[in-house]
């Protein structure tokens, strides 16, 4: 049984790398000649276009699209105005004025 390899973050640009070879040899050739994962490179085949949209020194993707985009731009305004008269805000607070918002 091989070893289990540790993790590893890989860059944007080295993703692309991957896809690039992919489309002249198979996902196997391609993982062993970057010494990964074949899954990986199904997963980075599947977001191609996302990765190259990021810039290429970006490891990963780790942001969701707002659930509620209208609260969190009337809640971002609030806080930056509150920021601006120099008022403390915690998390809390944020919590009960997105209560309040609602």
């Amino acid at each position: 049984m091989a070893a289990k390899k540790s993790r590893q973050s890989y860059t944007a640009k080295f993703k692309l790398n991957v896809c690039e070879l992919v489309e002249t040899k198979s996902n196997r050739k391609a993982a062993l000649q970057f010494d990964t994962d074949k899954k990986n490179v199904r997963t980075w085949r599947k977001m191609k276009t996302t990765l190259l949209a990021m810039t290429k020194t970006r490891k990963a993707q780790r942001y969701k699209s707002a659930k509620w985009p209208e609260l969190e731009r009337n809640l971002k305004q609030w806080v930056l105005e509150m920021r601006s008269k120099k008022l403390r805000i915690t998390t809390t607070t944020i919590k009960l004025k997105a209560k309040l918002l609602t």
